[in-house]
């Protein structure tokens, strides 16, 4: 992102995409902006799916840029994230095109650069998930673990007791 953020020609590749009336690979830029939590309603044609350029256009800016480059891959999401704003969706959408960096970068020098900060975005919020999952997943069989030990260290304190109850009952029949 420093590097788009401070180098002319990528700067300018950048800005210069707003210019265009239409541009190739929209589903890459759908997926950006879903990754970076923006709605299917502020980019789409109503009701689809489908990249409305004339629109999401005027949120190709700087402020794009600025969300990236704060885009907060490790922790759980402060809000609900809709199906289309999946990480899942985003790859599957990617696969399907068969989009890489090379073919991007071919298009336009700067989102070669964006496609390649969305591919290390995707796996590292995918590790963290992962890592997240793993952690709650010890945390469920450790809180099961003590309970069963509990469970167990009460049965035995109860036994133990009816035992001594027994024995003192019999050394104290007189």
């Amino acid at each position: 992102m420093e590097q788009l953020q401070a180098d002319a020609e990528y700067k300018a590749r950048y800005e210069g995409l707003v210019g265009r009336k239409v541009v190739r690979h929209q589903t890459f830029f759908k997926c950006i902006y879903y990754l970076l939590e923006d709605t299917k309603e502020n980019i789409c044609e109503v009701n689809t799916q489908n990249l409305f350029w004339k629109i999401a256009r005027h949120r190709w800016n700087a402020d794009l840029i600025a969300k990236m480059s704060k885009y907060q891959f490790l922790g759980p999401k402060s809000q609900a994230m809709k199906s289309y704003q999946s990480i899942n969706y985003i790859e599957k959408c990617i696969a399907e095109k068969e989009l890489t960096e090379e073919k991007m970068g071919a298009y336009n020098q700067s989102l070669g650069l964006i496609f390649k900060w969305m591919n290390l975005a995707l796996t590292a919020r995918k590790k963290d998930i992962v890592q997240r999952l793993y952690v709650g997943k010890q945390k469920k069989q450790d809180r099961e673990a003590k309970i069963a030990e509990d469970k167990q260290r009460s049965e035995d304190r109860a036994a133990a007791l009816a035992e001594a109850i027994e024995k003192h009952d019999g050394e104290h029949a007189d």
